[in-house]
């Protein structure tokens, strides 16, 4: 009279090993999507993005001694230079190094701000031109040498 109901064995993945899986699949199908839009946009999609990406960065957070809005004329006069002139990958080669070695942060300070301004003036030198930072002189940050301008 003592018999034991044999338990039902579960069937299956655990829900840990589930829900691994989903994420898994999830990632994959964003990583294909990612590769499908560089392959059918292009590279300079990729540039475009990038050089907007940049902007924003340093709009959100102005480093001393960098003119924004000069910064912002010159990156909207690179990305349409992208879009009228289709740019051979040569060409953006500067912009292209630039991306590799300081766009992967969200931060940005001087020095990259300069390097972003410079990559995209090397691709483009006619850009050159549009790039007018207003610089101002502190003059309380220069050191008094006791001569006046007409002595100079």
């Amino acid at each position: 009279m003592n018999q034991e109901i044999p338990q039902p064995q579960k069937k299956g993945l655990s829900k840990g090993c589930t829900i691994a899986l989903i994420i898994g699949g999830i990632l994959i199908v964003i990583l294909a999507a990612v590769i499908i839009l560089v392959m059918t946009k292009g590279e300079m999609w990729a540039y475009k993005m990038a050089a907007n990406t940049e902007k924003s960065l340093l709009m959100t957070n102005p480093v001393n001694g960098i003119d924004t809005s000069a910064v912002n004329t010159l990156t909207d006069a690179f990305v349409d230079k992208i879009n009228t002139d289709k740019p051979e990958s040569e060409q953006m080669m500067p912009f292209a190094l630039f991306v590799r070695e300081n766009a992967t942060d969200m931060k940005i300070d001087s020095t990259e701000a300069v390097a972003f301004v410079d990559a995209m003036m090397k691709c483009f030198p006619e850009l050159a031109d549009l790039y007018n930072p207003a610089v101002t002189l502190d003059s309380t940050m220069m050191p008094d040498t006791g001569m006046t301008v007409d002595e100079e």
